[in-house]
């Protein structure tokens, strides 16, 4: 088992991966999987190798709006169901030390990932399990634990991609950095729950 940043070296293993009937629809194709993205400019994707098939994936793209520059992670997150034990590993052992190197190299300091309004179960298990992760990461470098100090869960629900989504932020002023988007209420059920694990900023949202 291997763990590789992708470079068109790996492009018939990604084809390959497509192809497998365990891959969600979303990374089913060089165009759904936005695999041009993943140059090393405009962003970066690693892969868990097993047996010369791809088990694991997880990307970031850079994110410019408004001259303001951020890291959107993860972007194509996936474990195959059968590697989900190795979970935990591939994201705190491989993914986080090569994603926040890159991060170092490209000097970017706002960083956010989103999640489905759909699933609110699975947004509040994420939220917990990254505020476990970035506090007891020890794989990180220096630059990955001082952008890691504080994140939030941001107090209104943003739209991504013309699709609401919940929002887990973190960036060096620990403002929201694209304020010009459309917002909407969080549902109350949600702000409650939230309530009762990370303690509320008004300005900003949830501290984790």
């Amino acid at each position: 088992m291997k763990f590789v940043r992708y470079t068109n070296d790996y492009k018939g293993l990604l084809e390959k991966y497509f192809n497998n009937p365990n891959t969600p629809t979303n990374n089913s194709s060089h165009k759904l999987f936005k695999t041009h993205l993943y140059n090393g400019d405009t962003g970066i994707l690693g892969m868990l190798i097993s047996n010369e098939e791809i088990v694991a994936v997880s990307s970031a793209v850079i994110v410019t709006e408004n001259g303001i520059t951020s890291c959107k992670y993860p972007h194509r997150l996936h474990v195959r169901n059968d590697y989900s034990y190795m979970s935990s590993t591939f994201i705190d052992q491989y993914w986080d030390p090569m994603l926040f190197d890159w991060l170092y190299t490209k000097n970017i300091t706002n960083v956010y990932c989103t999640f489905n309004i759909d699933n609110q179960k699975a947004f509040m298990w994420a939220c917990k399990r990254h505020a476990r992760r970035i506090k007891n990461n020890s794989n990180m470098n220096v630059f990955g634990k001082s952008l890691n100090k504080k994140w939030y869960v941001y107090r209104s629900i943003i739209d991504e991609m013309y699709t609401p989504q919940f929002l887990l932020y973190s960036s060096p002023t620990n403002d929201w950095f694209f304020p010009w988007r459309k917002e909407s209420q969080i549902p109350t059920e949600v702000s409650d729950n939230l309530s009762k694990i990370f303690e509320y900023d008004p300005l900003r949202g949830w501290i984790i």
